[in-house]
């Protein structure tokens, strides 16, 4: 993408991040449902836009010769084995206060304040523990992972494999800790 590209897209991700904040500061009224509305249109055009002017970067001849071994280096091993170490870790932490701190009153037996009163056991158990799972597999069988997800590719690809294993690894973390942030927002800081 060349400077104007990219200029057109810091300058509408900074308009839909300011966008995003006006809307959300708008009191609760038709208009501020109108608004959601024009705004998510208006991020779909955007989106369109950006993926319309850089499709030529999707078509780029694929050279052949071999990507750098830095790449492939056990940098990206690490990164991603010490992010799913801290995510256990805070995973272990959110059981042991499940199960050694009182309860808040906003949140008796630890369920959540809301209609169906969620507990929050289940979403460690059911939402926590799998993609923990799932991760804790990947950190160690990860040279067959590497392998198995580069035989399964049909087309020729120059991302490199680690880094989308990786960034797979990452967002699993991140969506881990769900239980670990409701516990925090709704019933520390909740109302």
């Amino acid at each position: 993408m060349n400077h104007k590209g990219l200029s057109f897209f810091y300058r509408g991700v900074i308009f839909f991040i300011l966008a995003g904040i006006a809307v959300g500061a708008l009191p609760a009224s038709a208009v501020k449902n109108i608004a959601n509305i024009l705004l998510f249109i208006a991020a779909g055009v955007f989106i369109f836009l950006v993926v319309f002017r850089v499709r030529g970067f999707f078509s780029a001849p694929i050279v052949d010769k071999p990507l750098p071994l830095e790449l492939y280096s056990d940098n990206w091993y690490h990164m991603a084995r010490f992010a799913v170490i801290g995510c256990v870790l805070l995973a272990l932490m959110t059981a042991a206060i499940l199960l050694f701190v009182p309860p808040p009153k906003q949140c008796q037996n630890w369920h959540l304040p809301d209609g169906p009163s969620t507990p929050l056991w289940t979403m460690l158990a059911f939402l926590t523990v799998p993609i923990l799972g799932f991760q804790i597999f990947t950190i160690l069988r990860w040279t067959w992972v590497i392998q198995k997800v580069i035989q399964s590719t049909n087309y020729p690809t120059t991302a490199p494999v680690t880094y989308i294993l990786v960034m797979m690894v990452l967002m699993g973390c991140g969506a881990s800790q769900i239980p670990l942030v409701f516990l925090v927002s709704r019933c520390w800081l909740g109302p």
